[in-house]
């Protein structure tokens, strides 16, 4: 989450962030993301209902990359650096 909110800030003109908790405790998730300083909005689904029945993610973390026309364009599960110059090239190679 660290390394989106950095991606966040790198590309804030031409990306946007979202994020999606699925923890039960609303709270507490709030509660983290206002100590890591994650500033992109986040979207809750505690117990993933919705993200497995629309999105079919059955493992976290998973990330989409949505172009301006709406179609996903990426589709990257598990865990990465997205502030890293290859990470910030892919997203925008995939985004054209």
């Amino acid at each position: 989450m660290a390394s989106l909110e950095r991606l966040s800030r790198r590309l804030a003109s031409r990306v946007r962030v979202i994020g999606i908790t699925v923890d039960e405790d609303l709270n507490l998730a709030a509660e983290w993301l206002r100590r890591e300083r994650i500033g992109f909005d986040n979207f809750a689904d505690p117990g993933m209902r919705v993200v497995r029945a629309k999105l079919a993610i059955d493992a976290l973390p998973e990330t989409f990359i949505v172009a301006p026309d709406a179609r996903i364009a990426a589709r990257i599960k598990g865990a990465r650096q997205w502030d890293t110059d290859d990470s910030v090239a892919m997203v925008l190679r995939a985004l054209g």
